[in-house]
């Protein structure tokens, strides 16, 4: 009981950084998603590099990296921190990704429609593409912030006091490594089947919604 106890105090932190990432991630990704979609030359080459070379290192090297590099005068980021900003850039990456994929999925009748009604660009768009599209996004975000919960673990590497974190704590001071990380897997598996659930039934909806 004193383990569970022990790792229960880390479920708050990993909930935190994961859904705080994913939130700020959203909304950072869609003006990255903007910039790759643009047909803007310079945009599109900025932001096409911006996603492959925070994609192409290991986030444990992103999170080393801040923690131990960014001081500004007598501040420097606490694990924490540093973890959500991480995670967060990590957010808006592959969730720009997802959002231009699944706007490249719409059939090209769709945008040759919203503006055969010649309505204003960004009100065609959001009438017409971005309602196809987020059924598309729904199920691949759920996968990723699934991903996200398990990878925000990496961030007890730097400190950051979640479930792994104090998982690995009780096995330092009392053994028993196999039953406490088991343990732990045990709580990231009953805090992602809910994402996986709800997930499935907006995306359900919202796909006879717009089908209908």
């Amino acid at each position: 009981m004193d383990m569970l106890l022990a790792l229960a105090s880390g479920i708050g932190t990993t909930i935190f950084v994961t859904v705080f990432s994913f939130v700020l991630g959203a909304f950072l990704a869609l003006p990255l998603t903007w910039a790759r979609v643009s047909g803007i030359a310079p945009l599109k080459v900025l932001a096409t590099a911006i996603v492959e070379v925070f994609r192409g290192v290991p986030i444990i090297v992103w999170l080393l990296l801040m923690y131990l590099s960014v001081v500004i005068g007598p501040w420097r980021p606490d694990p924490l921190t540093t973890s959500v900003v991480v995670f967060s850039f990590l957010s808006a990456v592959y969730l720009s990704e997802i959002y231009r994929s699944s706007l490249m999925a719409i059939p090209r009748g769709q945008w040759e429609a919203a503006h055969a009604l010649a309505l204003p660009q960004m009100v065609g768009f959001a009438r017409i593409i971005v309602p196809q599209a987020i059924p598309l996004v729904i199920p691949a975000a759920a996968t990723f912030a699934i991903g996200l919960l398990k990878d925000a673990a990496i961030g007890s590497i730097i400190g950051t006091k979640d479930v792994t974190f104090y998982a690995q704590e009780w096995a330092k001071v009392n053994g028993g490594p196999i039953t406490v990380f088991a343990a732990a897997a045990a709580i990231y598996l009953v805090l992602s089947i809910p994402i996986a659930i709800v997930a499935r039934r907006s995306g359900d909806a919202l796909r006879k919604r717009v089908m209908g």
